[in-house]
């Protein structure tokens, strides 16, 4: 400090000096601050970045969590989106299927009313059918009783033919309307066999539409096996026939002949009054063609035959069979010599003179 005494410019020069040494004083502490304050820093510094390596850490963590919940979240929208398309193809088919019954139960409704007016009109054809053959019935009942007084010149001849339908009965049916004449068939169920039950009933409807008449004889003709073994197996018979035709042709038959003749059922009173209350007359026949033997006639002999029995009454029931080709042949020659002896080929129903009352004439 003696410096500071000698001159003015050592003076300056020692105040130079002490304003370096300050400087540098104050440089050299604040270097040594400054590693004083790094040596302190530096663990705290390591925990930041260890704490910050650990947030890193966490950072990616939570980014791969939300990631994979990304693609969870876009998984589900898309199994969702699938899900939903899915969805709403089954609505669709449903829908259409829907639609489709919809549509059809509108359709089977239409049916059901188109079927249930056809109904009704078809019972109302149906007593008109039963009325007009009633009022028929009840004509041609005034005419034999006219014939039989001697009060007309007509005669009345009744073919009735037996057992059938028949493959036959076609030819019959053509040869009958050739000769403009109208008769009776006595039909059987079982006839024709299971493979022609279809043209069995479109000749049944042949015969109704053409105007001869359907008459019962049972629906087995069981003669030969259990038909007569009592009522309750007979009447079962007749009923099934009953059915039958009515089903196929609309028409309620109202004539029966039992098979063989009503002299071969051992119960025939006990089954003439219960075909009385189903509404039916019963009939055997007068004359009689012979044709349903083995060992069947020609045509001429069949047609001689036949025109003779039938010239001895004015009103007659002739027993035929339509499955003859024989009967068929003697068919024509029959009604054509009948008819010049002023012969009405008639179909037969119950109000008949000869229902009830008919006999075999010259079976013995």
């Amino acid at each position: 400090m003696s410096l500071k005494k000698d001159s003015k410019k050592s003076k300056a020069i020692l105040q130079g000096i002490d304003i370096f040494l300050g400087v540098l004083a104050l440089m050299v502490l604040g270097y040594c601050g400054y590693l004083l304050y790094s040596l302190n820093a530096m663990p705290q510094a390591e925990a930041m970045d260890a704490e910050i390596l650990a947030a890193q850490r966490q950072v990616a963590l939570m980014e791969a969590r939300v990631e994979e919940q990304t693609r969870f979240v876009t998984d589900a929208e898309t199994a969702a989106r699938i899900a939903m398309e899915t969805a709403q193809e089954e609505l669709a088919l449903v829908q259409a299927e829907m639609d489709a019954v919809t549509a059809e139960h509108a359709d089977l409704t239409a049916q059901a009313q188109e079927m249930e007016a056809k109904l009704v009109g078809s019972e109302q054809l149906r007593q008109d059918i039963a009325r007009i053959r009633t009022e028929y019935g009840q004509a041609v009942r005034t005419l034999e009783d006219m014939i039989l007084a001697g009060e007309s010149d007509y005669r009345i001849c009744y073919l009735t033919f037996d057992d059938g339908p028949s493959y036959m009965t076609p030819d019959f049916l053509d040869k009958l309307d050739k000769l403009d004449v109208y008769v009776t068939f006595f039909t059987i169920g079982v006839q024709m066999g299971e493979n022609g039950k279809e043209l069995r009933n479109q000749l049944l409807r042949r015969e109704a539409l053409a105007g001869h008449a359907i008459a019962n004889h049972t629906y087995t003709h069981g003669i030969y096996t259990n038909l007569y073994d009592s009522l309750d197996i007979f009447m079962k018979a007749v009923q099934d026939q009953d059915d039958l035709v009515y089903q196929i042709t609309g028409i309620k038959p109202d004539v029966f002949r039992f098979p063989a003749g009503s002299y071969y059922c051992p119960f025939r009173t006990a089954a003439i009054e219960e075909l009385e209350k189903l509404g039916y007359g019963w009939i055997d026949w007068i004359g009689n063609a012979y044709d349903s033997g083995h060992d069947p006639w020609p045509s001429q002999r069949v047609a001689n035959t036949v025109i003779w029995q039938v010239s001895q009454d004015k009103v007659t029931v002739v027993l035929m069979h339509d499955w003859r080709s024989d009967t068929l042949g003697a068919l024509e020659r029959i009604v054509t010599t009948l008819k010049q002896q002023n012969y009405l080929f008639l179909p037969l129903f119950k109000e008949s003179s000869t229902v009830g009352t008919a006999s075999p004439k010259w079976d013995n």
